[in-house]
Formats: C-alpha cells, sequence, structure tokens
C-alpha cells in the first residue's frame, strides 16, 4: 500500500472500531433492532427513544435511523454514524463525515497528517473523490470488499481487523 492507502486504511479501521459506540447505544436503548427475534416495543416506546442523550456520562446525541443509529459527541462534535447489523462493515458517506470531523481536530497521527498534507487545498467534492476513489483502490487490492448493494459498502477483510 502506498503512503494514502495505508492512512485511509488505518481511519477506516479507526472508523470501524469506533462504531462499537453505536451499537453499545443501539444494545442499551434498541435492542429489538439487532435482534429479530425480540419483541418489538410499543410505538410509544420507539419515538420516546428515536433521539436522546445516550454513555456514562450522557456525552453522545443519538438518534436512531432504521435499523441504526448516529451519534455526536456533546464536546468534541466527532460523528460516528452506522447501520446494523455488520459492525465491521461501514457507509463510505459517514466514513467520510468522520474524516473530514478529524481534520478539523488536533490529531497529529500519522494518518491524519498524510490525508491533510494531501486535502490541504482542496474543496469538499475534492475530498470526497480523493477518500472514495481510495476506498475503491482498497476494495481492488483485496484490502476491503464491497457490497454495492448495501448502505455499508465496504468491509475490513477478516485479515485486516486487527489493523
Amino acid at each position: 500500500m502506498n503512503g494514502i492507502q495505508s492512512a485511509v486504511h488505518s481511519l477506516a479501521s479507526s472508523f470501524v472500531q469506533r462504531q462499537n459506540f453505536a451499537l453499545a447505544a443501539l444494545s442499551e436503548i434498541r435492542p429489538d433492532l439487532l435482534d429479530e427475534n425480540r419483541i418489538r416495543p410499543t410505538k410509544e416506546y420507539i419515538k420516546s427513544t428515536q433521539s436522546g442523550y445516550w454513555g456514562e456520562d450522557k456525552e453522545w446525541r443519538y438518534f436512531i435511523h432504521g435499523r441504526g443509529c448516529r451519534l455526536i459527541h456533546r464536546v468534541t462534535g466527532e460523528p460516528i454514524e452506522w447501520d446494523g447489523p455488520e459492525v465491521q462493515r461501514f457507509d463510505p458517506y459517514w466514513f467520510l463525515n468522520w474524516v473530514v470531523w478529524l481534520l478539523t481536530q488536533e490529531d497529529k497521527s500519522e494518518p491524519i497528517r498524510t490525508i491533510k498534507a494531501l486535502c490541504e487545498n482542496l474543496h469538499d467534492e475534492d475530498v470526497k473523490t480523493l477518500i472514495f476513489s481510495v476506498l475503491d483502490q482498497l476494495q481492488q487490492a483485496g484490502v476491503l470488499l464491497r457490497h454495492p448493494d448495501r448502505t455499508n459498502q465496504y468491509e475490513l477483510t477478516s485479515s485486516n481487523l486487527s489493523t
């Protein structure tokens, strides 16, 4: 992998790990969305739990949609969005939103420095084109699997889950 591919792969791995927060929120608030055998709650319960605050200190604002959840950290603004049930899969647009958020942070990790250097003078649409192009390259290299018929189009290959 070249530098940008390695950076995007590293960030995709981190994003997949961060999606566990959305999984934990759904497991706690709406476990019926993760287990088709569970009894569906009442319409009143569904409506009352569609959005709110979650976490040990209620640090995440959540919004439940379909079989997924969007979390926004109340202090940092970090966005995490995920659709169930496969936590190892991710949506390229939600990943892009997270990367764009990361670029605004004081993160000095190698992957962020690499992407910041390439995106420094790019417009938002060009950043999207770059990230999506690299995701396609990673899929062609066998590092990601692509499921074009799903919201969560990309999946880390099992040999790369611990990266």
